[in-house]
């Protein structure tokens, strides 16, 4: 979980803190096992600084819960608002490229003298993209439809999916084989370079959804996927639409932004 998922997770928590009311009970509880019961004490502090313990009877377990119930939210507070303060300020630095950066700001005339401690992001990207591969080929008389950028797509959905990635400056590759086995390869429709995990992503737009065989064939897809640690949400997205529903720019737009793209950095983008 990143940085900026853990702020909104303890912000609503602290939300919901702030919202809960606890009786005002002084002292705490002292919980001691007896057989195979427990037996409760309320403990309190006097004026002179001693501690005193009364025990509580079955009938008081309301009190019992009250105590053990306000000794959890006080620690949770403190918990939730000690890391609130600490991701806040994380939020802040760039820990995603500070080392890259450091790297990337010398002049020429001295990053020519050394390498860094680890390949920038810039220079993985590249070597990335410079590893050749076989694309599928495309069936004769197939239809021709071309990106901006002059590459071969098989579709209308692919050709706007293409064009957005390049666009907004995100490197992928069409149709880069992924080796099952002897017998059995997967060309996702895209494949990218995550800038945060420095591992690959894979795009499936399933575009015929409303035909049953289609849709078939996407499900064994999607199994050969699984089988070999491919999962939608973690390195596989997927994008669809049927004759009546097409592609939704802003779904397809919002998964960029949230697998593919480093927040509130735009130069360092896949």
């Amino acid at each position: 979980m990143n940085i900026k998922n853990l702020l909104e997770k303890y912000s609503i928590i602290n939300q919901k803190l702030d919202n809960i009311t606890v009786t005002n009970i002084k002292g705490g509880l002292v919980a001691r096992k007896k057989g195979n019961k427990y037996i409760y004490y309320h403990k309190t502090k006097r004026k002179n600084g001693k501690f005193t313990e009364k025990y509580l009877r079955n009938d008081e377990m309301n009190t019992v819960k009250t105590l053990a119930y306000n000794s959890y939210i006080k620690k949770l507070k403190k918990h939730v608002s000690k890391t609130l303060l600490l991701l806040k300020k994380l939020s802040k630095l760039n820990l995603e490229n500070g080392i890259d950066e450091i790297y990337v700001s010398l002049p020429d005339s001295k990053k020519s003298l050394f390498s860094p401690i680890e390949p920038t992001w810039e220079q993985v990207l590249k070597h990335w993209k410079s590893i050749p591969y076989e694309k599928k080929p495309f069936l004769p008389n197939s239809q021709e439809i071309y990106t901006n950028k002059s590459e071969r797509v098989r579709s209308k959905s692919e050709k706007i999916l293409a064009d957005y990635f390049d666009s907004i400056g995100l490197e992928y590759k069409y149709e880069c084989p992924i080796v099952i086995s002897k017998y059995s390869t997967l060309h996702p429709d895209f494949t990218f370079l995550s800038p945060i995990t420095k591992q690959e992503i894979y795009w499936e737009h399933f575009g015929i959804m409303d035909n049953k065989e289609y849709v078939n064939n996407a499900i064994s897809k999607l199994e050969a996927y699984n089988s070999i640690g491919i999962y939608q949400g973690k390195n596989l997205i997927i994008t669809y639409e049927t004759q009546i529903k097409s592609l939704n720019t802003n779904f397809f737009k919002n998964l960029v932004n949230e697998f593919l793209v480093i927040k509130n950095n735009s130069k360092n983008q896949i």
